[in-house]
């Protein structure tokens, strides 16, 4: 996911660096010691190379990549899946920035945030961003009738992002809800060192992409949902985490 593009702030400053999908000259510039990079270089390099093929061992065609890739890297997911795979809880539990953040804030018994909540990162309804994944598996089936947009390989990376938010906005919305139930003051205070080490590459970190212009709303993609709706969602979540 995003992940990929976090740095070290540590919840102390934000960024100017912002990714974009409809120009990867940044993320080609990431080092392959990024969290995942390897994967992608990996997924990225079966598009590119060439595969010399035997044809019943007569005759060899040459042809461009083994498979044709498309790369989706999704944010910070908040909402509730409304599919029939989550119904049968067939759908794993979401496992980001929003839960480990209540997850610790409860644990400590008040909200909480790493450094001054400054860095940035984005963010993504879980069924909008579905919506994205679904227009991409259905041009990739229907190549001859895809729109000159729709490409892959280095051109095929798709940021799954709508909205961005700060740690900040997100600790504040947790520690008023805990505040709201009994549970610590209103105001996020600063986590502990030992906690600290724990959340810095899950909470501190900026990784910031263009949602004003992708590769996806290129395809007709659309989400209507953003950080307000992200902040919403953390007493659902924090209503979760309470009953589990």
């Amino acid at each position: 996911g995003t992940g990929e593009l976090a740095d070290d702030a540590q919840g102390l400053q934000g960024t100017d660096a912002v990714y974009s999908d409809l120009d990867v000259s940044l993320y080609e510039a990431l080092p392959s010691t990024k969290a995942h990079r390897n994967i992608d270089l990996a997924v990225l390099a079966a598009d590119k190379e060439v595969l010399l093929a035997c044809s019943l061992c007569l005759s060899f065609n040459h042809r461009a990549g083994y498979v044709k890739t498309y790369i989706v890297l999704p944010p910070t997911i908040y909402g509730v899946p409304t599919s029939i795979i989550h119904k049968y809880s067939l759908q794993r539990s979401l496992v980001n920035q929003v839960r480990f953040l209540i997850e610790a804030s409860i644990a400590r018994k008040q909200g909480g945030v790493l450094g001054e909540g400054k860095n940035r990162s984005p963010n993504v309804d879980v069924n909008e961003m579905t919506d994205l994944y679904l227009i991409i598996f259905d041009l990739a089936l229907s190549p001859s009738s895809a729109p000159a947009e729709f490409q892959h390989g280095r051109f095929g990376i798709y940021f799954t992002v709508s909205d961005e938010h700060t740690l900040y906005d997100l600790s504040k919305a947790a520690a008023e809800d805990l505040a709201r139930r009994g549970i610590g003051s209103p105001e996020p205070t600063s986590f502990s060192q030992a906690e600290a080490e724990l959340l810095s590459l899950s909470l501190g970190t900026n990784s910031r992409v263009d949602f004003e212009k992708s590769r996806g709303k290129a395809l007709g993609w659309n989400p209507t949902k953003g950080t307000k709706d992200l902040l919403a969602f953390v007493e659902v979540e924090i209503d979760r985490q309470l009953k589990a």
